[in-house]
């Protein structure tokens, strides 16, 4: 009888569960995308932002800081960290085991995947790629929307408290204004002309003219100094309009490598004391930049009378914006 070596044969050992580890960071897609956010609906860039404020704000309910949120042609995707860890696919806290010795659970405990609707997918940060036109889409609605906040504040408090406009600007921010006369002042025009509306508003002493050589001349730097200048100035204002409706222009720049926005304005101011048709044409322009990003005056930084523009919907949104730089191109007289 030969010999035959019998070998034993061996079950391998089941592979292990995939159990997630607790994170401190992490991406999350948030699909399918509403019917109104589609490209469709007329009215979808409107919608998306209000869809990516809505889970924004789920995301701080969570204790979770947003790094990084915009729209994309599948969902949603939000970046986040924690400072704690939590459950990746449920974005609950990791409790100690002697809280779950007994077998029970808080009732403050979701169960894995109920805390969204609908239920998402969860990917490392790693794994996410963005795409140019999807970073420049997300970038337009941020920018957009902190402009026209911006705006409609300065427009507010420029009629109402001049004084919280100190707030509004950076420790090393610079103002400045220019008059634009569209009529010669030496000429017969000029005797009809509303020119001395102008005067009322900003003296040419302190006018700003960028066609001599000594363009530093009037340039106020600094909140106190800018604040004084604004102060000084007429009693005309933009309560005649609705400052949501002033037309403007939004252009994200960098200084730098810090980001920063150009806003540009223009419409009419009008005197506040009476209801005369007398008005003033302004093209008025900002530089806003992130308080994290520039100095801002010590005596502001723990004050209230700090801009921070609670309606960020996005990256950095409890962080304000400040005015670095503000000029005002041109002011000149317009007829009723």
């Amino acid at each position: 009888m030969s010999n035959v070596n019998i070998i034993p044969k061996r079950e391998r050992s089941p592979t292990p569960p995939l159990v997630s580890s607790p994170k401190t960071s992490g991406s999350w897609l948030v699909t399918p995308m509403p019917e109104d956010c589609q490209k469709s609906n007329p009215r979808w860039q409107e919608a998306r932002r209000t869809w990516l404020s809505s889970e924004v704000t789920r995301f701080r309910e969570l204790g979770l800081k947003v790094q990084k949120a915009f729209v994309r042609d599948d969902g949603l995707v939000i970046d986040w960290t924690s400072v704690r860890p939590v459950w990746p696919d449920s974005l609950q806290p990791v409790y100690p085991p002697e809280n779950l010795g007994n077998g029970e659970v808080g009732s403050s405990v979701m169960s894995h995947n109920t805390i969204f609707q609908p239920v998402v997918d969860t990917f490392d940060k790693q794994g996410v790629r963005y795409t140019r036109e999807e970073e420049i889409e997300y970038l337009a609605m941020e920018l957009e929307e902190r402009a026209i906040d911006f705006l409609a504040r300065f427009a507010k408090a420029f009629d109402t408290n001049r004084n919280s406009l100190s707030g509004a600007y950076a420790k090393n921010a610079l103002f400045s204004y220019c008059i634009h006369d569209i009529i010669t002042l030496n000429s017969a025009t000029a005797a009809f002309a509303l020119s001395a509306e102008i005067q009322r508003f900003a003296h040419r002493s302190q006018s700003r003219n960028l066609l001599k050589s000594n363009t530093s001349k009037n340039l106020f730097n600094g909140p106190s100094e800018i604040l004084n200048m604004i102060k000084s100035l007429g009693p005309h204002g933009f309560s005649s309009i609705l400052s949501k409706e002033l037309p403007y222009n939004v252009l994200p720049l960098k200084i730098g490598s810090k980001p920063c926005v150009f806003l540009s304005t223009h419409g009419y101011l009008s005197d506040l004391r009476d209801n005369t048709e007398k008005s003033i044409s302004f093209d008025q322009c900002f530089i806003l930049m992130r308080e994290e990003d520039t100095e801002i005056d010590d005596n502001l930084r723990d004050s209230s009378n700090l801009w921070p523009l609670d309606k960020y919907i996005a990256v950095n949104m409890y962080r304000p914006y400040v005015c670095l730089l503000h000029v005002p191109v041109s002011l000149h007289t317009c007829f009723p």
